[in-house]
């Protein structure tokens, strides 16, 4: 997925550590003018002695509004906090208004209000305290902003963002004459605005505007489509366009390059070539993130597509299993009902037929449930390897004991020969299962009188484990799909035994799992000879 930006508003994170750091240097700049005005130290009041020094009351008027701006921010439960930051406001307001009527009185009298002499407002109304004329408006807008935010409405929110334009323009507007050294900006003391002045207002500005993105003026610049992406490209670039714009004018006038209408010409040029620039080269980067996002898609339809082609093989192969599994129940039903309704006609013999037939079908049932039962275990999950020394020898021997009485039934002989122990570092209960099935398996389709071979190899730092039977064998066609899921692989016996097939896909995810392999050799009407593959040590 293409990454978020500041302005986006699934990046909170980032737009809330924006915010503190915007808030914070108001509050900063503010308060160290507060502390030059307090200790006399001229260069705390501001960043140069040419860029224009903040007013005392300005800084005051900074730190009242950094403070609200901080409550609303932290949304405090506290009713009496909340209403802190509407008093705040209303102290701007009224300093702002006080100060708007003063300094409009001495542009159109001359002279200074007779407010300015009252005790109550000298403090802030004397002419080398009170506030400019433009300063005075930006605080009144501000002033009324907190109050529009403390009400967290949504038209509220959106009056504040269209009163905060103005001041963030004029700031700006002024932080670019500045840079440019153009000195018109500064001729006037009633509507001047010092450097590090401006620098507070776009802060608060850029706090006040974060703090609420969700309204209609800003939701194109928060939106993750394409026309939000781009809008967030351009800010930085447009934000740094009129600087260059306005060099090349200025140096353009120092060296009297504009004598002629070509000249005119030249400098539009200049400028089109410029604003090209910009929108290619947001254009390259808004391409990227649409490549991006394209190949994310694609991968999530991929993923998607499989995750429906498996939830459609997994309900084919539940269908398989319970058709499967109702065979060895069906047997139970009628050899136990035949057997309760003729248990007084049956002989001995009779009884012992039905009850080793009841026996074989729970023992069918039961392997099937076992069967189904890890490997549900191991879909989810819950089925974790718990590697140990195991001695294959043992475990051999174990699986062949437990398969004697079936084998015998048929008249099977198992073989197994090894004299020496073998240890592989591995999961028991996983091998156990991989045995089981493959021997199960190997009785169930050898001919009676038949027989089944058991060996080890070892090479390679790997244990291969062989299953060899003389029964059946099995097609070349239908060897490709003995492993796969949605495959229907279960055939009767050679005495009709059931099954599910079930057992070689859980033997080949076990083995897999392990970190072996499995593999079949057969030939048609000739037997099979199952594989296995177990490192020696499990890396």
């Amino acid at each position: 997925m293409p990454k978020t930006t500041l302005f986006s508003s699934d990046n909170s994170g980032a737009r809330q550590f924006f915010i503190w750091v915007s808030v914070c240097l108001a509050l900063l700049l503010s308060l160290l003018d507060l502390a030059g005005w307090i200790f006399n130290i001229a260069v705390l009041r501001s960043l140069t002695p040419q860029l224009g020094t903040m007013n005392l009351i300005t800084a005051i008027c900074f730190i009242l509004t950094s403070s609200a701006l901080l409550i609303i921010l932290l949304d405090f439960p506290s009713t009496r906090i909340k209403s802190l930051s509407v008093f705040l406001a209303v102290v701007i307001c009224f300093i702002s208004l006080v100060s708007v009527y003063a300094c409009t009185y001495y542009i159109e009298t001359g002279r200074e209000s007779s407010l300015t002499s009252l005790s109550g407002f000298s403090f802030f109304l004397s002419p080398e305290k009170r506030v400019t004329l433009l300063t005075s408006c930006d605080f009144l807008l501000i002033g009324i902003i907190i109050l529009l935010l403390v009400t967290k409405k949504e038209n509220a929110s959106e009056i504040a963002h269209f009163l905060i334009i103005p001041i963030f323009f004029i700031s700006y507007y002024t932080i670019v004459k500045y840079i440019l050294d153009v000195n018109s900006v500064v001729g006037l003391s009633n509507i001047s605005i010092p450097l590090n002045t401006d620098i507070a207002f776009c802060s608060v500005c850029a706090a006040v505007l974060l703090m609420r993105p969700q309204t209609w003026l800003l939701e194109t610049f928060t939106s993750q489509k394409t026309g939000g992406i781009f809008a967030r490209k351009l800010i930085p670039a447009l934000i740094i366009l009129p600087l260059v714009i306005g060099w090349l004018h200025k140096e353009g006038d120092k060296a009297s390059l504009f004598k002629s209408e070509e000249d005119v010409i030249l400098l539009a040029i200049v400028y089109t070539v410029c604003f090209l620039v910009l929108v290619w080269m947001t254009a390259r980067s808004v391409n990227k993130i649409d490549i991006q996002r394209q190949a994310s898609e694609e991968a999530l339809q991929e993923r998607e597509s499989q995750l429906t082609d498996l939830n459609a093989t997994k309900d084919k192969f539940f269908n398989i299993v319970a058709h499967d599994l109702k065979n060895p129940f069906t047997s139970l039903l009628g050899s136990s009902e035949l057997l309760y309704e003729n248990i007084d006609n049956l002989g001995t013999e009779n009884i012992r037929e039905l009850a080793l037939i009841l026996n074989d079908s729970a023992k069918s049932g039961y392997a099937i449930l076992q069967n189904l039962l890890d490997w549900s275990r191991s879909q989810t999950g819950l089925l974790k390897i718990n590697p140990e020394s195991v001695n294959l020898r043992d475990l051999i021997n174990e699986n062949i004991s437990a398969q004697q009485l079936a084998a015998a039934n048929k008249e099977i002989k198992m073989y197994y020969k090894s004299e020496e122990d073998v240890f592989v570092y591995s999961d028991k209960n996983m091998i156990n299962t991989i045995l089981r099935n493959l021997l199960s398996n190997a009785v169930k389709f050898t001919y009676k009188s038949g027989k089944v071979a058991i060996s080890t190899t070892t090479a390679n730092d790997e244990v291969i484990v062989s299953v060899k039977d003389s029964g059946i064998g099995i097609p070349m066609e239908k060897i490709e799909q003995l492993f796969k899921i949605d495959a229907r692989n279960s055939n009767p016996g050679t005495e009709n035994e059931q099954g599910t097939g079930l057992g070689l896909k859980l033997s080949k995810e076990f083995v897999e799992k392990l970190g072996g392999r499995i593999w079949v050799e057969c030939i048609e009407t000739k037997g099979s000879e199952f594989r296995f593959s177990i490192p020696l040590t499990k890396g």
